[in-house]
């Protein structure tokens, strides 16, 4: 029997869209209808939008599907940890730490170092895509770049610009670039050495708003209690809410929103492929081990439990009165705005189009309900493991 591939969560799938900025977000009423009928891996209509992905408000009658509504009062949920550990603190220092390493320029590159370089590369004098950066770290013999770049390098001293007159590989991925003679123009700025071992006051009131390491190590140890009670809460919210979906009978799911579901996975898993240049079929053969016919079958499967949730979700917020306020609604657009990293390129008004409403107003429900089925919940300590001989 083969193994399920469990693509995406219920929760995720309602998420998907609200992470989008810019782009191709599949929120364009134009292009395929997204249908949950049919493959979209191999065309990838998925990915260009819908209809039914335009984010409206999908309205329907939640009795009309559901047969029996599991209890959602008292149902247990496993505590989480939230406490910090000094380790936990000490290990983000360290990561600070990294961040300013010691700059070595007071002598020359040898194999084996780690040198920090702006370049520029030229084809027939003209700069070519993906062929300038600044403020890189390369370690000399690791085979990053292409051959003669990194052994160009050693003998060098940091302060010093070198031309180096190179041909890319017969086999390289670009075809522009295939056997290309190239001049890169790189300037070394310093050899990276080690990194502090202790964090200082000097360290701490040149690089963050803080005047103290005290003052920092306090602001990481608050921040990671914050990120660690979101984490709790998202973790317990969502094992209580699949405990009441699972345990309710839901007859059918209207199609609009296993429609909607659907598309935005696909949506997903289209443009990651996209990112890393690859067609969403190589994902699923190379990595998921699955054929194009098996891995529709599981979105399919997702985007319906995706809007069994909903169904269920509705329906106890139908039942408890519980209703997203426009204060709710407002401060909910913003702080996803502010996280999606849209702001730089789009403003409130258009990221709120794009997204659509209806997919926010859902997930805000959601947690509403969540929180409200927690709190007349009860909290149970973790199982531990018990060994066997």
């Amino acid at each position: 029997m083969k193994k399920r591939v469990y693509l995406m969560t219920a929760i995720s799938a309602v998420a998907i869209a609200l992470t989008a900025c810019g782009g191709n977000s599949g929120s364009s009423k134009s292009g395929s209808t997204g249908s949950a009928s049919g493959s979209a891996v191999s065309s990838g209509s998925a990915a260009t939008g819908s209809a039914v992905d335009n984010g409206a408000v999908i309205e329907f009658n939640p009795s009309d599907y559901i047969e029996k509504l599991a209890n959602y009062k008292g149902v247990e949920y496993t505590k989480v940890d939230t406490v910090v550990t000094d380790a936990e603190v000490e290990e983000k220092v360290k990561e600070f730490l990294k961040n300013y390493p010691e700059k070595i320029t007071d002598r020359e590159i040898k194999k084996g170092d780690t040198v920090n370089i702006d370049y520029e590369g030229k084809k027939d004098g003209v700069a070519f895509d993906g062929g300038t950066a600044k403020g890189t770290d390369l370690n000399i013999g690791s085979g990053s770049f292409i051959p003669g770049f990194e052994d160009g390098l050693i003998g060098k001293k940091p302060g010093e610009t070198v031309d180096l007159n190179l041909t890319f590989p017969k086999d390289y991925h670009s075809e522009e670039l295939k056997g290309a003679k190239v001049v890169f123009t790189v300037k070394i700025n310093y050899i990276v050495g080690k990194a502090p071992k202790k964090l200082t006051d000097e360290l701490v009131k040149e690089n963050t708003e803080f005047a103290t390491s005290a003052d920092y190590e306090e602001d990481v140890r608050k921040k990671l209690e914050e990120s660690k009670k979101d984490a709790a809460k998202e973790s317990i919210q969502r094992e209580v809410i699949e405990k009441v979906v699972t345990e309710s009978a839901v007859k059918s799911v209207p199609k609009e929103a296993e429609d909607r579901y659907y598309t935005q996975i696909m949506n997903y898993w289209n443009n990651l492929a996209a990112q890393y240049g690859l067609k969403l079929e190589d994902i699923v053969k190379n990595q998921f081990k699955l054929t194009e016919e098996e891995f529709d079958k599981e979105v399919k499967a997702q985007a319906t439990n995706s809007a069994k949730q909903l169904v269920v979700v509705r329906a106890i917020a139908e039942a408890e009165k519980l209703e997203v306020t426009d204060d709710e609604y407002k401060t909910a657009l913003n702080t996803y705005y502010e996280n999606s990293g849209a702001k730089g390129s789009i403003d409130i008004a258009a990221y709120e189009s794009q997204v659509g409403k209806g997919n926010l107003m859902d997930l805000i429900l959601l947690d509403k309900v969540g929180a409200y089925i927690v709190k007349n919940g009860k909290e149970v300590a973790a199982k531990t493991e018990t060994k066997t001989k």
